[in-house]
């Protein structure tokens, strides 16, 4: 894309940050830009519509409220608010991974962020820690 904002991503992103205040076509272009370039890719899709394959694939962090996330994937993280029990969390961990995404992080307000565990070792779930 020469002459495009997207020049020179490899030279200088170590993180691309991308939200739908513009259109997903420049949300792609960019994702595939940082993804080239090496560059850590976060998408939030707000303000909020669907997360095609094509754009979740370049995607290594999702950054959604509790909104968007039931939005997403449904009622599985209650009515009101999230649930803090470990096995809610990774039941929404596992249906944000049959979307194509590596790593998510829930924003919930005054009560601060989750990120939910995708996989279980073989001990059973992880506590703490990066994944």
């Amino acid at each position: 894309m020469a002459g495009s904002p997207l020049d020179g991503v490899s030279d200088r992103a170590a993180a691309v940050c991308l939200c739908f205040e513009v259109p997903q076509a420049t949300v792609l272009a960019a994702a595939r830009a940082g993804r080239a370039a090496q560059a850590t890719v976060i998408l939030d899709p707000s303000p909020y519509a669907a997360v095609p394959a094509e754009l979740a694939e370049c995607v290594d962090a999702l950054l959604v409220n509790a909104h968007e996330a039931r939005q997403m994937v449904g009622q599985l993280i209650g009515e009101a608010e999230p649930s803090t029990a470990e096995r809610d969390w990774l039941r929404l961990g596992a249906a944000f991974a049959a979307l194509g995404f590596k790593r998510v992080i829930v924003t919930l307000g005054a009560q601060g962020a989750m990120l939910p565990r995708h996989l279980r070792s073989p001990a059973g779930p992880r506590r703490g820690g990066a994944r």
